[in-house]
């Protein structure tokens, strides 16, 4: 069996200072991730709280609403077509006596339009 001997690598002051120096920056920037992923995991816990009471009071609301609704009359209301759907009953255009005299009035303009014409 081989015993394991060192190895040993020669540097020079200025490399050792700056392999220092770059694994000091190593570890300040991922001190740095760290701080970030902590404060993340802080707005994540309160983004979660708020949710849950959100969600709470809007479970509040619609027991409110239900309850609201259950002591309302009830009405008998036509069902509405959905779009695209024609509806089952025709509507019939209705002229009215408001129709009538828009007509009526529309009449007198163009017979005093055709007699500013003519003159």
């Amino acid at each position: 069996m081989k015993e394991k001997t060192p190895v040993h690598v020669k540097l020079e002051y200025i490399e050792a200072i700056q392999g220092r120096r770059d694994i000091l920056f190593a570890e300040m920037n991922l001190i740095r991730i760290l701080k970030s992923i902590r404060k993340f995991n802080g707005f994540r816990m309160a983004e979660f709280d708020l949710k849950s009471i959100f969600y709470k009071e809007i479970k509040d609301i619609s027991t409110d609403i239900k309850k609201i609704q259950s002591s309302l009359p009830k009405t008998q209301a036509k069902e509405i077509p959905k779009f695209g759907e024609e509806s089952k009953e025709k509507v019939k255009p209705r002229v009215g006596e408001k129709d009538r005299n828009i007509e009526s009035q529309l009449r007198e303009i163009q017979e005093k339009l055709s007699s500013l014409a003519s003159s």
